[in-house]
């Protein structure tokens, strides 16, 4: 993840365009897009990580690969320890797949993270304090797992 440390407190809108590369198929482990996390470690292992997410790209490179329902989300959150918190609403059949692009964004007012998948809001909307080890920061950025991926036109704009 390549991240930028903000304030809780602060509002911003995070837009970026990506171009997904490639896909390496990994047990339906893979995600990308821009996310939001209540605490960040580098190179730090912590048994008992709590993090708390939202995110909007996809969750998925895809769920079912190779069958006739191959499946993604384009947003999705984590709450809890226990996993990933999707929306039906959210699920998509057209998911993304090498060589195509999609533009994403995330805006934060006061406690409430909405997200935009190709310029259309999701069904994912949180008022989510993201209050978690770390409580006076929020972590903002570009993500990537199971994908080579091309983010252009990134912007951050905080208030």
């Amino acid at each position: 993840m390549y991240f930028q440390q903000l304030s809780i407190n602060d509002n911003f809108v995070l837009e970026a365009t990506m171009h997904l590369d490639s896909v390496q198929y990994v047990n339906n482990g893979g995600g990308f897009g821009l996310m939001v996390r209540d605490d960040m470690y580098v190179d730090t292992y912590k048994a008992d990580l709590n993090t708390n997410f939202i995110a909007v790209g996809s969750l998925g490179t895809p769920f079912g690969a190779g069958t006739a329902t191959e499946y993604a989300y384009r947003a999705f959150n984590r709450e809890n320890p226990d996993g990933f918190t999707r929306d039906k609403g959210d699920r998509i059949d057209n998911y993304l797949k090498a060589g195509e692009s999609v533009t994403l964004k995330i805006v934060k007012v006061d406690s409430t993270y909405s997200l935009f998948y190709n310029g259309e809001k999701t069904a994912l909307n949180y008022d989510l304090s993201l209050a978690g080890d770390d409580k006076a920061y929020i972590y903002v950025g570009l993500f990537v797992a199971g994908v080579t991926a091309t983010f252009s036109n990134i912007s951050l704009t905080v208030n």
